[in-house]
């Protein structure tokens, strides 16, 4: 059973950064799938898999925010880069040692990733 399913209170009503929240919930439920697995490699290469996806949507969100003036555009790549840097050292202390942190991995990525959609991204198409 998947962490999130997709659910139209999600959509912030444009097709193109939905589904990149779309896929963005798919890898983080690839790595609630796994969190039971006893294999720090499978954590690894999601990380990646996850923090390479969320630049490449971070930065068109980013230039759709740019296109439209929105005014929270600071504030908004503000958190998308203290969230890229949570990526990079969560996934660090994955490839360094065997800290078995995955549950409070994945439910600090679900946290962020719901409050992140809901709370701020949907403020970009109103």
């Amino acid at each position: 059973m998947p962490l999130i399913t997709w659910s139209d209170e999600y959509s912030i009503g444009n097709t193109e950064l939905d589904n990149h929240h779309k896929k963005l919930i798919e890898i983080l439920n690839g790595l609630y799938d796994n969190i039971n697995k006893d294999c720090n490699q499978i954590m690894v290469s999601t990380m990646d898999e996850l923090y390479n996806y969320a630049k490449v949507h971070f930065s068109e969100e980013e230039a759709y925010m740019k296109n439209l003036n929105y005014d929270g555009l600071y504030r908004h790549t503000v958190e998308h880069n203290k969230f890229i840097d949570n990526l990079l050292e969560l996934n660090l202390s994955y490839k360094s040692s065997c800290v078995d942190t995955k549950q409070e991995t994945v439910e600090f990525l679900w946290e962020w990733l719901m409050n992140h959609i809901i709370n701020e991204d949907k403020k970009i198409c109103r």
